[in-house]
């Protein structure tokens, strides 16, 4: 825990922006990327595949989310079984959580911690465990549902697609060759599965994606069974992903925004308000909304 503690590192917007790290070229291509959508917890899937660097959907103000007072989220079930949030307090990486205080958009800054070799010693039932040892990146996802009345939308997506960018940038200059990820920002925070999914596919698989064949094996841990098919038809090419019905619009004057559109995809037919408002009130008791 010490040597986790003493090594986990601050990454600055300034630094991830620079053009020293983010070039394309200083990242290695020799992998097939192998891409799987698992229906299991991160924890679980964790626990699987020790080594791994997993993505933490972070609360922006709070180390570990709302764990201490017994929030069940992403996060917080990390905190309970590793040794994360002992990390995550570290006292010099405070400035993550002071710079991220200051935002009033709530698409929070692009600050991130990385936090290698934590133990992990608990599993989802909270049993003791042989531990094994993961790294993991923090970052908070955009806060969709408010920064949208705050900001123009256009500037949501556009800001988890670069948020994203620079975490597998984190990941590709540690070494790290086999990631965990996940849906992040989608439940509570307003992201759609879709957007979510897309932007994942777009930096990792597409002929043109900047992390192409960076990586080994990445895997998206899913909880819910409906999100699980969402992600899967997006990787597989049977859903056509149409922005301008799954990315965050401005609310209607004189009336609420529909954050509900229907998808077209081939073989699936069009997917009615009622299964969605499902899957988001399901993932709204997963996901951490200490925004």
């Amino acid at each position: 825990m010490k040597e986790c503690r003493a090594n986990s590192f601050l990454y600055t917007p300034q630094k991830l922006g620079s053009k020293s790290f983010g070039e394309p070229t200083q990242f290695q291509k020799g992998f097939k990327t192998t891409i799987e959508v698992q229906l299991q917890s991160t924890l679980s899937c964790a626990l699987a595949n020790p080594k791994s660097l997993i993505l933490n959907f972070a609360s922006a103000k709070n180390p570990g989310g709302g764990f201490l007072k017994g929030s069940l989220a992403q996060e917080e079930s990390l905190a309970r079984a590793s040794g994360l949030y002992h990390s995550l307090t570290c006292p010099l990486l405070e400035k993550f959580y002071v710079e991220n205080k200051k935002d009033k958009t709530c698409l929070y800054t692009h600050y991130m911690i990385y936090s290698p070799n934590v133990p992990i010693w608990r599993n989802d039932a909270h049993a003791l465990v042989d531990p094994v040892l993961c790294s993991f990146i923090s970052a908070p996802a955009v806060n969709a549902k408010h920064a949208k009345e705050r900001v123009n939308p256009s500037l949501i997506m556009e800001t988890m697609r670069t948020r994203a960018e620079y975490l597998l940038a984190v990941a590709a200059h540690n070494g790290h060759t086999n990631l965990i990820l996940g849906s992040w920002g989608t439940g509570v925070f307003g992201n759609t599965v879709y957007s979510v999914a897309e932007m994942w596919r777009q930096l990792l698989v597409l002929d043109n994606a900047k992390f192409k064949n960076t990586f080994e094996k990445v895997i998206f841990a899913i909880l819910d069974s409906d999100t699980q098919e969402k992600f899967t038809s997006i990787f597989d090419g049977t859903f056509i992903y149409n922005p301008a019905e799954h990315e965050p619009r401005a609310p209607r004057r004189g009336g609420q925004q529909n954050d509900n559109p229907r998808g077209r995809g081939r073989g699936q037919g069009n997917r009615g308000r009622g299964r969605q408002q499902g899957q988001d009130a399901k993932f709204s008791r997963l996901q951490d909304d200490s925004f």
